[in-house]
């Protein structure tokens, strides 16, 4: 962009003389830089993202000149098809956009005639003799507490086993997707 406004800038000097034919020149050659002018303007508002990639600086001035003026946050529209143009407004929806993307709750407004309900049950009563049934029919639970767990699993070659089968993928995994050349430490890890 600075190429071009260098050429108009030339092109204006060259205006030496008020006469009818240097005007009718000078007039030819400024519709010509122009033309090329909103042509490379054209090409490079067609394409801007690959653009960005070679240069992102000049991406980031062409942003910053083509919204200088404009409103930083555009109108909105709701659900309800009601346009927002405060800015407290605009700044309600957003925040209520990003809760819901962020969030897996989502508001639903329940329609007046479904909330209309016929029985409400307060309580729930089981009989005795199912409870008793069932409270029967448990069986006791056959693993140690904690005080009294057997230490045969921590011993070498059981915890040479769990390793090797759960651990060691799970922190290979690990380390290769967030530190590719720090597969090493695996190996230390084994040492230790």
């Amino acid at each position: 962009m600075k190429i071009e406004v260098k050429k108009a800038e030339a092109v204006e000097k060259t205006l030496t003389d008020r006469t009818p034919t240097s005007l009718s020149a000078y007039r030819a050659q400024r519709n010509w830089v122009r033309g090329l002018i909103l042509r490379t303007r054209r090409d490079f508002e067609a394409d801007p993202l690959i653009r960005a990639k070679v240069n992102p600086k000049l991406f980031n001035n062409y942003l910053r000149r083509s919204t200088k003026n404009k409103d930083p946050i555009p109108l909105l529209r709701t659900a309800e098809e009601r346009d927002l143009i405060e800015n407290e407004a605009k700044a309600d929806h957003l925040s209520d956009f990003s809760r819901s993307v962020f969030t897996k709750e989502t508001a639903y407004d329940y329609p007046a005639d479904v909330n209309d309900v016929d029985t409400i049950f307060e309580t729930v009563q089981f009989p005795e003799a199912v409870v008793l049934k069932e409270l029967l029919g448990l069986k006791e639970s056959k693993s140690p507490s904690p005080h009294e767990a057997s230490f045969s699993a921590f011993n070498d070659d059981g915890f040479a086993k769990v390793f090797g089968t759960f651990v060691r993928p799970q922190l290979e995994s690990a380390i290769q997707a967030w530190r590719p050349w720090a597969a090493k430490d695996i190996n230390i890890l084994e040492k230790v």
